[in-house]
């Protein structure tokens, strides 16, 4: 029950306990719950998928502007400025 596996590791990441996690599974999959998929559901490390959330972070392009987009952190290091030719 592979969505099942996505939502427990959803709800990892929302600080749920794992044995409410597993209960939810259970209950979802029915049939189809499998120990594997709880082993993965225990040993998925949210810190992982945290740091990655964390690293795009919405910013907006300069104050007050109303140009509002999503960057990724390479795009948000500082460029060095271009020298034109004489």
């Amino acid at each position: 029950h592979r969505t099942g596996c996505l939502v427990g590791c959803l709800r990892k990441l929302q600080n749920w306990c794992l044995s409410s996690v597993f209960e939810e599974y259970r209950h979802f999959a029915g049939l189809k719950s499998r120990d594997t998929d709880l082993k993965f559901m225990e040993t998925f490390n949210v810190m992982c998928l945290r740091q990655c959330l964390y690293s795009i972070i919405y910013q907006y392009q300069g104050y007050g502007s109303k140009k509002r987009r999503l960057l990724y952190r390479e795009e948000n290091l500082q460029k060095l400025p271009q020298v034109s030719p004489i």
